[in-house]
Protein backbone atom coordinates (compact mmCIF):
# COMPACT_ATOMS: atom_id res chain seq x y z
CA UNK A 1 0.00 0.00 0.00
CA UNK A 2 2.84 2.64 0.81
CA UNK A 3 4.90 1.93 -2.14
CA UNK A 4 1.78 2.35 -4.61
CA UNK A 5 0.95 5.48 -2.58
CA UNK A 6 3.64 7.84 -3.79
CA UNK A 7 2.42 10.95 -1.70
CA UNK A 8 2.72 8.76 1.77
CA UNK A 9 5.90 7.20 0.55
CA UNK A 10 7.59 10.50 0.03
CA UNK A 11 6.02 11.35 3.29
CA UNK A 12 6.91 8.86 5.41
CA UNK A 13 10.37 8.66 3.66
CA UNK A 14 10.81 12.65 4.88
CA UNK A 15 10.00 11.29 8.24
CA UNK A 16 13.49 9.21 8.47
CA UNK A 17 15.21 12.64 8.16
CA UNK A 18 15.28 14.03 11.63
CA UNK A 19 16.34 9.96 12.99
CA UNK A 20 18.88 9.65 10.56
CA UNK A 21 20.50 12.77 9.82
CA UNK A 22 19.71 15.07 13.12
CA UNK A 23 19.33 13.08 15.73
CA UNK A 24 22.61 11.19 15.38
CA UNK A 25 24.53 13.91 15.19
CA UNK A 26 23.19 16.10 17.94
CA UNK A 27 21.84 13.42 21.06
CA UNK A 28 24.06 10.56 19.88
CA UNK A 29 27.27 12.89 19.70
CA UNK A 30 26.37 14.88 22.64
CA UNK A 31 28.78 13.27 24.91
CA UNK A 32 31.42 14.12 22.49
CA UNK A 33 30.81 17.57 22.26
CA UNK A 34 30.40 17.72 26.58
CA UNK A 35 34.06 16.34 26.72
CA UNK A 36 36.10 17.30 23.87
CA UNK A 37 34.28 20.62 22.39
CA UNK A 38 32.77 22.17 25.72
CA UNK A 39 35.29 20.39 28.54
CA UNK A 40 31.59 20.46 30.51
CA UNK A 41 31.62 17.00 31.86
CA UNK A 42 28.55 15.19 32.52
CA UNK A 43 26.84 17.95 34.20
CA UNK A 44 27.24 19.91 31.10
CA UNK A 45 26.08 16.71 29.05
CA UNK A 46 23.30 17.18 31.02
CA UNK A 47 22.84 20.30 30.42
CA UNK A 48 23.10 19.62 26.28
CA UNK A 49 20.41 17.30 26.31
CA UNK A 50 17.91 19.35 28.79
CA UNK A 51 18.13 21.71 26.26
CA UNK A 52 16.94 19.22 23.56
CA UNK A 53 14.11 18.78 25.75
CA UNK A 54 13.37 21.70 26.02
CA UNK A 55 13.12 22.79 22.69
CA UNK A 56 10.83 19.63 21.69
CA UNK A 57 8.37 20.79 24.65
CA UNK A 58 8.47 23.98 23.49
CA UNK A 59 8.16 23.13 19.52
CA UNK A 60 5.08 20.52 20.87
CA UNK A 61 3.30 23.83 22.70
CA UNK A 62 3.22 25.89 19.81
CA UNK A 63 2.40 23.18 17.03
CA UNK A 64 -0.59 22.01 19.30
CA UNK A 65 -1.90 25.65 20.47
CA UNK A 66 -0.93 27.97 17.34
CA UNK A 67 -1.27 26.54 14.30
CA UNK A 68 -4.14 24.01 13.64
CA UNK A 69 -4.53 25.54 9.91
CA UNK A 70 -1.12 25.36 8.30
CA UNK A 71 0.64 24.74 4.81
CA UNK A 72 2.50 20.96 6.00
CA UNK A 73 4.73 21.34 3.32
CA UNK A 74 6.51 24.54 3.41
CA UNK A 75 6.31 24.36 6.98
CA UNK A 76 8.72 20.98 6.79
CA UNK A 77 10.99 22.48 4.78
CA UNK A 78 11.13 25.21 6.75
CA UNK A 79 11.79 23.31 9.71
CA UNK A 80 14.74 21.44 7.40
CA UNK A 81 16.37 24.64 6.68
CA UNK A 82 16.47 25.75 10.04
CA UNK A 83 18.08 22.80 11.49
CA UNK A 84 20.56 22.67 8.20
CA UNK A 85 21.36 26.72 9.45
CA UNK A 86 21.49 25.69 13.43
CA UNK A 87 23.17 22.52 13.07
CA UNK A 88 25.90 24.46 11.03
CA UNK A 89 26.06 26.68 13.73
CA UNK A 90 25.83 24.39 16.01
CA UNK A 91 28.46 22.61 14.46
CA UNK A 92 30.99 25.77 14.61
CA UNK A 93 30.40 26.86 18.31
CA UNK A 94 32.82 26.13 21.22
CA UNK A 95 30.62 27.88 23.49
CA UNK A 96 27.97 26.59 25.64
CA UNK A 97 25.94 29.35 25.31
CA UNK A 98 25.62 29.28 21.72
CA UNK A 99 25.19 25.77 21.68
CA UNK A 100 22.22 25.64 24.24
CA UNK A 101 19.72 27.60 21.93
CA UNK A 102 21.35 25.95 18.80
CA UNK A 103 20.36 22.66 20.37
CA UNK A 104 16.56 24.08 21.53
CA UNK A 105 16.22 25.16 17.76
CA UNK A 106 17.23 22.14 16.43
CA UNK A 107 14.87 20.04 18.79
CA UNK A 108 12.30 21.90 18.03
CA UNK A 109 12.39 21.84 14.72
CA UNK A 110 12.95 17.92 14.35
CA UNK A 111 9.62 17.56 16.74
CA UNK A 112 7.88 20.00 14.56
CA UNK A 113 8.78 17.64 11.41
CA UNK A 114 7.85 14.52 13.31
CA UNK A 115 4.79 15.60 14.70
CA UNK A 116 3.19 16.85 10.99
CA UNK A 117 5.12 13.66 8.99
CA UNK A 118 2.71 11.08 11.62
CA UNK A 119 0.03 12.83 11.16
CA UNK A 120 0.47 13.47 7.05
CA UNK A 121 0.29 10.23 7.08
CA UNK A 122 -2.45 9.13 9.44
CA UNK A 123 -4.77 11.63 7.13
CA UNK A 124 -3.32 10.28 3.57
CA UNK A 125 -3.83 6.67 4.43
CA UNK A 126 -6.90 4.59 3.97
CA UNK A 127 -8.85 3.15 7.09
CA UNK A 128 -7.83 -0.15 6.83
CA UNK A 129 -4.65 0.63 6.33
CA UNK A 130 -4.20 3.01 9.15
CA UNK A 131 -2.82 0.94 11.90
CA UNK A 132 0.08 -0.88 9.72
CA UNK A 133 1.23 2.77 8.18
CA UNK A 134 1.33 4.19 11.88
CA UNK A 135 3.57 1.03 12.84
CA UNK A 136 5.84 1.77 10.13
CA UNK A 137 6.16 5.57 10.39
CA UNK A 138 7.16 4.91 14.06
CA UNK A 139 9.54 1.78 12.52
CA UNK A 140 11.31 4.86 10.92
CA UNK A 141 12.42 5.98 14.27
CA UNK A 142 14.72 2.60 14.66
CA UNK A 143 17.18 4.19 11.97
CA UNK A 144 18.42 6.18 14.53
CA UNK A 145 21.27 3.61 14.68
CA UNK A 146 22.34 3.25 11.08
CA UNK A 147 22.35 7.40 11.91
CA UNK A 148 24.58 6.48 15.00
CA UNK A 149 26.74 4.01 13.20
CA UNK A 150 27.88 7.07 10.43
CA UNK A 151 27.87 10.26 13.26
CA UNK A 152 30.47 7.62 14.83
CA UNK A 153 32.42 6.51 11.90
CA UNK A 154 32.73 10.74 11.04
CA UNK A 155 33.60 11.73 14.25
CA UNK A 156 36.13 9.51 14.81
CA UNK A 157 37.96 10.87 11.63
CA UNK A 158 36.81 14.52 11.65
CA UNK A 159 35.94 15.06 15.13
CA UNK A 160 32.59 15.74 16.71
CA UNK A 161 31.91 19.38 14.67
CA UNK A 162 33.34 18.03 11.03
CA UNK A 163 31.01 15.22 11.43
CA UNK A 164 28.17 17.79 12.59
CA UNK A 165 29.08 19.53 9.49
CA UNK A 166 28.68 16.59 7.32
CA UNK A 167 25.02 16.31 8.66
CA UNK A 168 24.24 19.65 7.91
CA UNK A 169 25.52 18.89 4.28
CA UNK A 170 23.47 16.02 3.78
CA UNK A 171 20.64 18.19 5.38
CA UNK A 172 21.72 20.58 2.13
CA UNK A 173 21.59 18.00 -0.30
CA UNK A 174 18.09 16.78 0.60
CA UNK A 175 16.71 20.31 0.60
CA UNK A 176 17.72 20.48 -3.02
CA UNK A 177 16.66 17.58 -3.72
CA UNK A 178 13.10 18.01 -2.31
CA UNK A 179 12.75 21.71 -3.84
CA UNK A 180 13.75 20.49 -7.25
Amino acid sequence: YIKNTPHLLFVIILSGIPWVIVAPFTIGLAPVYAVEVFDVGPTGLGTLLTAMGIGSVIATLILATFLDNYRKGPLILACIAVTLITLTIYSQSSSMGIAIPCLIIISGAMMVTNTITRATTQSMSDDKFRGRVSGFTWAISGLFPIGGLLSGILAKYLGAPGATLIAAGMLLSILVIILC
